[in-house]
C-alpha cells in the first residue's frame, strides 16, 4: 500500500504489477514486506504498461500501536478502526456494538 502525501507517493501507481524488489523476486506481499523491512529505500522492478521498469522508492515505517490484525484484499487494507478513532465516536453503531 503506497500512503497518500509519503515519499513515495505517485511512483507506484494502482494497476503496476511489483517483480522484484532490490533484484529479488517478489510472489507475494509478505515476500515484499520482508524485501522492505529496516530499508529506507528500494529498487522496484514493475510491470507497467506492458513494459518493465525499475524505479528507487523510498519506504515509509508504520505504526502498529493499537492494530492487532490487519486483512490485505484486493488491494485493500482492512483493519478494526484504531482505539482513538473508535473513542471521538465517529463510528457505526453496527461497529460499536462489535457486529461484523
Amino acid at each position: 500500500t503506497v500512503m497518500v502525501g509519503s515519499r513515495s507517493d505517485g511512483l507506484i501507481r494502482s494497476g503496476d504489477l511489483i517483480l522484484s524488489v532490490d533484484g529479488d523476486p517478489v510472489t507475494n506481499f509478505d515476500v515484499l514486506d520482508r524485501r522492505v523491512a529496516g530499508k529506507k529505500e528500494v529498487e522496484v522492478t514493475i510491470l507497467r504498461d506492458t513494459r518493465e521498469q525499475t524505479l528507487s522508492v523510498p519506504t515509509t515505517g508504520l505504526s502498529c500501536i493499537g492494530t492487532s490484525r490487519v486483512v490485505i484484499f484486493a488491494g485493500m487494507t482492512l483493519q478494526a478502526p484504531h482505539p482513538e478513532v473508535a473513542f471521538t465516536g465517529y463510528l457505526p453503531d453496527q461497529l460499536k456494538a462489535g457486529a461484523p
